[in-house]
């Protein structure tokens, strides 16, 4: 079982070239940019804490994007008035960030498993369109997301934004991805989507990656010359990285890379001088 190198800090109070950023809502088109969102302060253990903006999708900015039944309604909603469960989930779903805030936390405060799916999924909505914070309850509610019962459709909106989060430098969303490729759950493994942040070199977060898939290799037994020469190169990627632990931990790798390597090497040629024993 593939066991989590433990790089980030804890307790996980969360945050490649990849095509995959989110579509919370049919017919939008995701973008990750630097925008908006102030997710917070997250700190690298033994690194200067990282603040991090992203905007990737376009959220209503003014009441006349609006159909006419829900002006009234964000209207209120700004004052502070209350609103009903049925209204806010409209404008919720019309991509009002704020509106999806109030009502993840609504969802939130009742404390139901059946629920964490629709919590994680409103708590994104928030997050890509701007509503500060937002990601650390989309993060908290990750890890109550049953995959029996959440549709593939609906995980794939949850891990695209969990991703975007990650490319943007976000430590915490960086965490959450591994710790859940490892679990394999909700997602099921992520290894290209390891891989993918892995090769934004000096992009926050590819070091965390690099080291993961490279201790993932070495717990290998059956990992071949090609695969710790790839091993190799992810330590050298994760050695680049400003964690003075990190680096501390690649230095203990590297030899165990290079003698793994050289067994495997002698091993191929004596395979092919004897042939397969």
């Amino acid at each position: 079982m593939t066991r989590l190198l433990h790089v980030l800090p804890l307790p996980l109070r969360q945050l490649g070239h990849l095509a995959l950023f989110a579509l919370l809502l049919p017919a939008t088109v995701a973008r990750a940019a630097e925008g908006s969102l102030n997710t917070g302060v997250a700190v690298y253990r033994g690194a200067a804490a990282t603040q991090v903006d992203v905007t990737m999708v376009r959220g209503i900015t003014r009441s006349d994007q609006l159909p006419p039944h829900l002006l009234a309604v964000r209207k209120r909603l700004s004052r502070g008035a209350y609103v009903r469960f049925a209204q806010l989930r409209d404008l919720a779903d019309h991509r009002d960030g704020n509106a999806a805030f109030q009502l993840a936390n609504r969802l939130d405060l009742d404390a139901r498993p059946d629920l964490a799916a629709d919590i994680a999924h409103y708590y994104a909505i928030a997050a890509v369109t701007g509503s500060g914070g937002a990601i650390f309850g989309f993060i908290a509610a990750l890890d109550r997301v049953d995959p029996g019962t959440t549709s593939p459709g609906r995980l794939e909106v949850l891990k695209n934004a969990l991703l975007a989060y990650a490319i943007a430098g976000s430590s915490a969303a960086t965490e959450a991805l591994i710790r859940h490729h490892v679990s394999g759950t909700p997602f099921g493994p992520m290894q290209d989507e390891l891989e993918a942040l892995a090769r934004r070199e000096g992009a926050p977060g590819a070091d965390a990656a690099a080291l993961q898939l490279a201790s993932e290799i070495l717990q290998d037994k059956a990992a071949t010359a090609g695969d710790l020469r790839r091993a190799r190169g992810f330590l050298e990627a994760a050695g680049r990285g400003s964690s003075l632990r990190q680096r501390l931990i690649v230095q203990n790798l590297g030899p165990v890379v290079d003698t793994r390597l050289s067994e495997a090497v002698s091993l191929a040629l004596l395979t092919l001088r004897e042939g397969p024993r």
